[in-house]
């Protein structure tokens, strides 16, 4: 995910080139801002409203209208272009911002990640975050972004954990640490002497330092100031090191990342299904599972060719013979519940550098979160068509 965590200098880039208002530079700025990743696409706009270009200390109205314009026409236009040649509903992904859209357009928006808001959301701003408020401009684009993700409904791309599936909240951190650099610099230019100004610019830094010392203990981080190698490595990992480069891998949804790299690679407990239904194996050429899960192994086992490349701990590197039909492909099995395997160790957060496995908080509406109403909803029959929600039975 290094392309949301670069994201910083091009949102930061299209933020200066909006306060510029020079027309010529608008249109860089938008692409700037959308270029990294489908998340930045809503930071365009917001970039556009929130940073107003000035002209001799004074708001310059025709300049900022017209970055707002050219904002929305340009991410509109990509819109349209992208789901006409790379439509949404046959990309296989479930997109987070995809689901915050639909919310929208339903005209009622759930807010179920505020029953996360002291426990994932305000780990944003903490410790100094009230330094913010000297920066509103700078921290409104995070705090828009922090709503948005409050709006996807859980289990739809997103994980409301800082040990889990929470990438999507980089721009959100980027500028959140950004409005309290600047916020905090304005505070300490309040004081006229120097050493004053020294030592509340030390006392913040040593404050948030400690902080995060105590919340990476918590979270099992290892602290360093080189990069270290891993005290232990997946066998899927070992596994995926002799692939060759033209290899088209199959792993289990747990062990996904470890194939990423490639071109194309397939899970066989969620996406081979999902996009080569009538296919299966035939559109691989390797698969590294767990040989103790039984009805994998007779299911690769009946692919023409089946051989063992290598194997490591419980974990096996099989091919086959390439282009061959998979006759196993119209009886999925079920292959049980997923378990992450840690080796000898007890669980994965015995592991230095794994962070604990948090309890997820049951949803429902019992007034435990806000409910947005943006308009009323369309009535069939006389009676209120159902808003749909991300619970039949809440």
């Amino acid at each position: 995910y290094q392309d949301l965590v670069f994201a910083l200098p091009f949102l930061i880039t299209a933020a200066w080139l909006f306060r510029l208002g020079k027309w010529y530079l608008t249109p860089l700025a938008v692409l700037f801002a959308i270029a990294p990743r489908e998340e930045c696409v809503p930071m365009a706009l917001a970039l556009s409203v929130l940073f107003v270009p000035y002209y001799r200390k004074k708001i310059a109205f025709k300049a900022w209208v017209f970055n707002v314009f050219i904002a929305f026409v340009l991410v509109g236009g990509y819109l349209v272009w992208a789901e006409r040649y790379y439509p949404i509903a046959t990309s296989g992904h479930d997109m987070p911002l995809q689901n915050a859209v639909g919310s929208l357009r339903s005209g009622t928006i759930f807010l179920e990640g505020w029953l996360y808001l002291n426990r994932f959301y305000a780990y944003i701003w903490v410790p100094l975050g009230l330094f913010a408020f000297f920066a509103p401009w700078v921290g409104l684009p995070a705090l828009a972004l922090c709503f948005l993700h409050m709006s996807v409904p859980e289990g739809h791309g997103v994980d409301r954990s800082w040990g889990g599936h929470c990438h999507h909240m980089a721009p959100a951190a980027a500028f959140a640490v950004a409005s309290i650099s600047i916020g905090g610099y304005r505070c300490i230019q309040f004081f006229r002497w120097g050493w004053l100004r020294m030592l509340l610019g030390i006392t913040m830094i040593s404050w948030a330092s400690w902080w995060w010392y105590s919340w990476s203990g918590y979270y099992n981080l290892i602290l360093s100031t080189t990069p270290q190698e891993a005290e232990w490595e997946h066998p899927a990992w070992t596994l995926s090191k002799k692939l060759p480069q033209d290899a088209v891998p199959v792993v289990s949804t747990l062990n996904s990342i470890a194939v990423s790299n490639f071109p194309r690679s397939y899970t066989y407990d969620e996406s081979l299904y999902s996009k080569e239904r009538h296919k299966g194996l035939a559109v691989a050429t390797h698969m590294i599972f767990d040989k103790r899960k039984e009805k994998v192994l007779e299911w690769v086992e009946r692919m023409p060719g089946f051989s063992i490349v290598e194997e490591e701990d419980v974990f096996v590197l099989a091919t086959w013979n390439p282009k061959t039909l998979d006759s196993g492909v119209l009886y999925r099995p079920k292959f049980g519940k997923k378990q992450p395997y840690v080796g000898s160790y007890t669980k994965g957060s015995d592991i230095p550098g794994v962070p604990p496995k948090e309890t997820r908080i049951e949803v429902r509406v019992n007034g435990s979160f806000p409910i947005i109403q943006l308009w009323k909803s369309k009535t069939i029959k006389g009676q209120r068509k159902r808003t749909p929600s991300f619970r039949k039975n809440p």
